[in-house]
């Protein structure tokens, strides 16, 4: 009788009392003091806001990617366009200088082959503006793209700090939970009568 006595004392007087977090949700392990279970907790919090981190970072990679390889494209096709447009102006400048210096010099030049000579140089001179032109184009196109990366970058770096004032600002509150043990999970390897003579 007094053993099963013993058992119900355990069942409703005896609980196992645990430090414990709601959110982010924690609880302590047996014997873990406060001190322990606070740096555990806030090592735990350290995690989610990393995690979280970079979940959004890799969340923008392939945009960033994306981006940065536009604006490459963009940045080679103006140094292209800027090495044919040279050869076009030297191109037009021997073109325009053969017809010129032959006039000087005194050449004897049929008229078609004078007129075929300006031809092609008056051709020359319009493929430089139209190449100007396109070039313009490309550097207006590299710095849209420019653009779209600073303020995909900017997106990034708010984000971020949203996340890290977020996390930063969450309360870690502190509270103890009791758990009473179950009649089923009470094992007693011995139970006896222990008599403490002593003297009044």
């Amino acid at each position: 009788r007094w053993e099963r006595e013993f058992a119900i004392f355990v069942r409703e007087q005896v609980a196992l009392t645990l430090f414990a977090c709601k959110s982010p949700m924690l609880i302590g392990t047996v014997n873990e003091d406060r001190a322990a279970f606070v740096a555990r907790l806030q090592h735990h919090q350290r995690e989610l806001r990393d995690a979280a981190i970079s979940k959004l970072q890799q969340r923008y990679a392939n945009r960033l990617k994306a981006a940065e390889n536009k604006l490459a494209r963009a940045e080679q096709t103006i140094e292209n366009k800027a090495t044919r447009a040279q050869r076009q102006q030297m191109n037009s400048a021997i073109a325009i200088g053969t017809t010129v210096l032959g006039a000087f010099m005194g050449r004897k030049m049929n008229s078609r082959y004078a007129v075929n000579s300006a031809g092609r140089a008056m051709r020359n001179v319009s493929r430089i503006g139209q190449s100007r032109q396109d070039m313009q184009q490309a550097k207006d196109q590299a710095e849209r793209m420019r653009d779209e990366l600073l303020a995909l970058e900017g997106e990034l770096q708010q984000e971020l700090s949203t996340l890290e004032a977020k996390f930063s600002g969450i309360a870690l509150p502190v509270e103890t939970v009791e758990i009473s043990p179950k009649s089923n999970n009470i094992v007693h390897s011995a139970y006896g009568l222990l008599w403490l003579p002593y003297r009044q």
